[in-house]
């Protein structure tokens, strides 16, 4: 109905607003359940500078591979470019460990200095059991306006050690083209490390210890002298 279930205008425009960007789309329109997303910019470090791995569907070139979507740089020089096939065309990570994330931070081809025209325009996130998935989706977005940046928060975090960057309309040419894909969260602490292993080699003191010290008594005892 074009004019809204009301069958007025404002509930037709009401209606229009929430159906294009509901809540939690922060910069530009997507298509998702509202419940999984809040408005604001993600907190915490950028997980990817740490990646231990990442794989792509296709390169532009050995210049252009999916490093350079990791390193820090925002620029035209500095960007994973995909070979220009239909899409989809994907750029995935491994942070090494779980890692609880909270929010995404894309940026398209205008970020880095091209014409906003290269921009990605729909695309999602996902969290993975491993490299190769099963993959579940966190977020689909539709940029079909060309903004340079899309920023997606989630309403709970996501503990993961794998993401993807999931495209499905690259834009005008269908080479993606991804300055930085920036995954936000909390770094996870190193486990611990392992226990020592036994120890080897004769004991002395009934077996109770290991080495013994220049007075006889085994290391970590203590030699008393009673009177009589």
């Amino acid at each position: 109905n074009p004019l809204g279930h009301a069958g007025d205008l404002y509930t037709a425009f009401a209606e229009t607003v929430d159906l294009r960007y509901p809540a939690g789309a922060v910069g530009n329109p997507a298509y998702f359940d509202p419940g999984e997303m809040i408005d604001g910019v993600p907190t915490g470090d950028n997980l990817s500078l740490s990646a231990t791995q990442v794989a792509t569907d296709s390169n532009y070139s050995p210049s252009y591979d999916g490093s350079k979507a990791i390193d820090g740089v925002i620029s035209v020089e500095s960007k994973w470019t995909s070979q220009g096939t239909a899409p989809p065309h994907w750029l995935k990570l491994d942070l090494g460990q779980d890692q609880s994330v909270n929010g995404f931070i894309v940026r398209h081809a205008g970020d880095g200095g091209e014409e906003a025209y290269y921009n990605t325009e729909a695309f999602r996130l996902e969290a993975g059991d491993s490299l190769d998935g099963p993959w579940t989706v966190l977020a689909t977005l539709n940029n079909s306006q060309q903004d340079n940046t899309s920023t997606t928060v989630l309403a709970a975090d996501e503990t993961t050690r794998y993401v993807r960057l999931y495209i499905t309309d690259a834009g005008i040419d269908n080479y993606a083209r991804i300055p930085e894909f920036e995954v936000y969260g909390s770094q996870s602490a190193p486990p611990p490390p392992p226990p020592p292993p036994p120890a080897s080699g004769p004991l002395v003191n009934g077996g109770f210890e290991e080495g013994e010290l220049s007075n006889g008594v085994g290391a970590g005892w203590t030699a008393y002298v009673t009177g009589g």
